[in-house]
């Protein structure tokens, strides 16, 4: 065994040095969240890269004239760096253009602007040196002509990106795309970044500052058993890391990695390594060093990383403290947990169970800071378990979407285990009566678990939320396109319109709130969701502050708020909401909503629509539905049905269910278009055709769309254990990196990385990145086993097939790239990655999941013309239909 040599300050012979003056050409237009799919108008130039500093001017629509030029921007040192590093910050604005005017047209969309800035990282040493570069705030960086797309947009700075330099001069040139959503909409429209650059030894490399440890209850125990921290594999081979070591012997506590024996990480990768322990018979605090053995692949010598302290913060039972947990995905999260309050619990029996409050926090807050603690207290004491989950990251993953919800469904399910560890003796957890309140994005969330998730939530107030990122910064300064494309985009974001899907709230009691000078979220957002929501049937209550702005320590203590909790377990109930009308809304992708009055839509019939269930129950015994662009539905839970009918109308054919229990299993199918069949045993008898035996209910298979399978390119988020990213051949290694660099700093999220034609059989969802034709034809998994899938992957290029068979051929080209849904068993996911070259990979690799709100649909086949025209340079995309047939609405050209 050897150990990791570490710098010194001795043993400094080099240096680090940036540049003090940068070039920058800019601003040019971009819509919200559009710079994802290229649209850089250089491009069309030749790119950035290509051009060099002088007096010509170049097109752009927010330029005097019609025009910008390069002008000159003067960093800023910044002291407190690393031993071995340099940093500068860099604050790029143009006060050229008259924002005012522009704002008065388009609101906050136009302040949003994109730049291109560049300047040298000169390496002083004799030797190559392996640097950590941070990039905060920006999305995109070009390094001696390398691409690097994903940056880090809401500076969480999570994943470096780690490279190995030569001697010498460095071209930076950095992408500066301005977003509302991440710098606001107030005060001049600048960009203020940081260029931040470290040098590494090759190894394994730990960030104890991000690692996660439970609290220590006091004489109770530790708020989990599982803890994790980041490591980065800064050298240019793989490593595997294959054993922890405690370096406190008279412990009593064990340590083990939790997932697996070995823990692989490829060169460049950011991953956490999740760490399960066990605690002895006595509830004390633990303090131990830890660290780490591993092997350079190929090498059977055994190196120790840095080591680092395993202490939890010690908390009172009664008080806010922070509880890991792993989730079904792989990813070690956390959340806050105040348990009920002992003078709410003095008179409740230990087999009562107490509902929950889930308190959704707004964006770049983190969930146990200082200011949510605050909160809690001003709060006061509720009658139930209040949890304040984090949704992944300080921007809640992906605003409480996919991801983000996940993580709120994990963390309530993780509080009876929390409440064993910590050897809770008071009320038991009632999983099933959830309460929900948020503030700002925390607020837009509220709107989402009440769209998504309507019958398991009882009651909701919404403080300060936005309607959809949508309306929030409206997406009206994209690139012109196709009307078509338009549609498949905002198609692809109908599950973030709460706006379209109002009729899922209804009976649900909801408590608004919102400050009139509001200038963060403005109000119009809570009043134009108030209208909506009496416009769909609901009886919400709106309060509003005056003279109030977004945020203040008492916003989510409020009376009106306050007496709102006090009604937590007592007046809400689901039971009580049982009305005799309803309506369920699908989004148009087919997105998963939970049950909605007992009733669980399976399958739309055509995506690219949405779905809608009108009910009316005429009797206890008999209701009657009337629906549109459904397929498939099935009947849920009798908690939430209230009581099954006998007899079941569905557009105007009636079913009679041979007992009024236990049908859970009851699914209905739209056959041919035209007539509804049951597709269940348990069915007696179909008044309208005769004796219709029914399929098994067991319908789902590779050849049917199911459940999480819908949702965009985004349900890929959706994988019941870590990510698999896969890629063929060699060359295409950092474009699989990228990806999983991107997940981990936006999301959170884990992924191991392997090489194709070694990949063991994943649990959950695949990402496959592949270059020119490799074996994806022969890959059963992907596509044999399907053989009616539509896209083809063929030595002259990429072919799809339309739902009426005819086939369309996009000849091989240079930059030709592909994305794209692929079923797996299980209700399982394969996304596919696919680049004709190394520069249609990379093209392709930008739409896999990063950003909220960019508008990927099922499939893209991206041309040679998207870098400078973004989505208006697709070949086709569009959306994968029940059947994985391409829908009639698909773009293609």
């Amino acid at each position: 065994m050897r150990v990791e040599r570490r710098m010194t300050e001795a043993g400094r012979s080099h240096a680090i040095v940036l540049s003090e003056i940068w070039d920058v050409l800019g601003p040019f237009q971009i819509g919200t969240r559009e710079a994802t799919w290229g649209a850089d108008p250089l491009e069309s130039h030749g790119g950035f890269s290509q051009l060099s500093p002088d007096t010509k001017f170049y097109p752009s629509s927010l330029g005097p004239k019609g025009r910008v030029g390069w002008s000159k921007l003067t960093a800023t040192p910044l002291k407190e760096v690393q031993l071995f590093g340099n940093a500068a910050k860099l604050i790029t604005q143009f006060q050229n253009i008259d924002w005012p005017a522009l704002r008065a047209v388009y609101g906050w969309a136009a302040l949003q602007w994109q730049a291109w800035i560049r300047g040298t990282l000169t390496i002083q040493s004799s030797e190559s040196m392996t640097v950590k570069i941070y990039l905060p705030a920006i999305l995109e960086v070009e390094i001696d002509g390398q691409r690097h797309f994903g940056g880090d947009l809401f500076s969480y700075r999570n994943a470096p990106l780690i490279l190995c330099l030569g001697p010498g001069d460095h071209t930076l040139n950095i992408r500066v795309v301005r977003d509302v959503r991440a710098s606001g909409g107030t005060g001049e429209p600048s960009v203020e970044f940081e260029v931040r650059v470290e040098q590494i030894e090759p190894g394994l490399i730990l960030d104890p500052n991000k690692a996660l440890f439970p609290d220590f209850v006091k004489e109770h125990g530790y708020a989990g058993r599982v803890c994790c921290i980041p490591v980065q594999n800064t050298g240019r081979d793989w490593l595997d890391v294959v054993n922890i070591v405690v370096d406190n012997p008279n412990s009593s506590a064990e340590f083990f990695l939790q997932d697996r024996s070995l823990v692989s990480i490829a060169p460049g990768q950011t991953k956490a390594i999740n760490i399960g322990f066990s605690v002895g018979e006595k509830s004390e605090t633990i303090r131990v060093q830890l660290s780490f053995t591993y092997l350079w692949r190929g090498s059977a010598t055994t190196v120790n990383s840095d080591s680092f302290v395993f202490q939890g913060t010690e908390r009172q039972l009664f008080e806010p403290h922070k509880m890991v947990f792993k989730r079904p995905n792989g990813t070690i999260s956390y959340a806050v947990v105040n348990s009920p309050p002992s003078a709410k619990i003095v008179h409740c029996d230990k087999d009562d169970a107490l509902p929950v409050l889930a308190v959704l926090h707004g964006a770049g807050v983190e969930a146990e800071s200082q200011q949510t603690r605050d909160m809690l207290k001003e709060m006061g004491d509720i009658t139930g378990w209040v949890i304040i989950p984090t949704g992944g990251t300080l921007w809640s993953g992906d605003d409480w979407h996919t991801w983000g919800l996940a993580d709120v469904e994990a963390a309530i399910a993780a509080i009876p285990e929390y409440a064993h560890n910590v050897n809770w003796d008071g009320p038991k957890v009632d999983l099933q009566n959830l309460y929900v309140a948020g503030h700002s994005n925390g607020g837009q969330g509220t709107w989402h678990m009440l769209t998504h998730i309507p019958d398991r939530i009882c009651a909701a107030a919404a403080v300060s939320g936005y309607l959809s990122i949508q309306k929030y910064v409206p997406y009206s300064i994209w690139n012109e396109f196709d009307p078509k494309i338009s549609g498949i985009l905002h198609g692809s974001l109908t599950a973030y319109r709460h706006e379209l899907l109002m009729d899922n709230i209804s009976g649900i009691f909801v408590q608004q709130q919102h400050g009139d000078r509001d200038d963060n979220v403005p109000p119009i957002h809570s009043r134009r969701m108030y209208q909506l929501l009496q416009e769909s049937g609901s009886d919400p209550r709106y309060h509003e502050l005056p003279g109030e702005g977004h945020w203040s320590l008492d916003t989510m203590a409020t009376p009106v708020l306050k007496s709102f909790y006090t009604q937590i377990g007592q007046d809400f109930s689901r039971h009580d909401r049982v009305s005799t009308k309803f309506s369920l809304v699908i989004p148009s992708t087919g997105e998963p909503i939970g049950s909605r009055s007992g009733i669980v839509v399976d399958q739309l019939h055509h995506l690219g629509q949405l779905g809608r269930i009108n009910g009316e129950r005429d009797t206890k015994e008999m209701w009657s539905m009337k629906t549109s662009n459904i397929l498939r539905f099935h009947l849920g839970s009798e908690d939430y049905l209230g009581s099954y009918p006998k007899i079941i109308s569905i557009d105007g054919q009636e079913f009679a269910l041979e007992s009024a229990s236990s049908h859970n299993t009851v699914m209905f199918l739209l056959e041919n278009c035209s007539r509804w069949i049951v597709s269940s045993l348990l069915l007696l008898r179909a008044n309208t055709y005769e004796d219709q035996k029914a399929p098994s209910p067991e319908w789902r298979s590779l050849s049917e769309r199911s459940g999480p399978q819908y949702g965009t390119i985004n349900a890929i988020l959706r994988t019941r254990s870590e990510l698999q990213v896969q890629y063929e051949p060699d060359s295409s290694l950092p474009v699989a990196v990228q990806i999983s660099r991107n997940l981990y700093q936006y999301y959170g999220a884990n992924c191991n990385v392997v090489p194709k034609n070694h990949a063991p059989l994943a649990d959950g969802n695949v990402i496959s990145v592949v270059i020119g034709k490799g074996d994806l034809q022969k890959n059963e998994q992907v596509f044999m086993s399907n053989p009616r899938y539509p896209i083809e992957v063929c030595d002259q290029g990429i072919k799809i097939r339309t739902r009426s068979g005819s086939e369309r051929l996009y000849p091989d080209h240079s930059g030709l790239g592909a994305i794209f849904l692929v079923p797996r068993t299980e209700e399982r996911l394969h996304l596919v990655v696919w680049g004709g070259d190394l520069k249609g990979a990379q093209q392709a690799a930008r739409l896999a999941p990063t950003l909220t709100g960019v508008g990927q649909p099922d499939f893209v086949i991206l041309g040679h013309d998207c870098p400078w025209q973004g989505a208006g340079g697709v070949l086709a995309m569009g959306f994968l239909e029940h059947d994985w047939t391409i829908s009639e609405s698909a773009y293609i050209s």
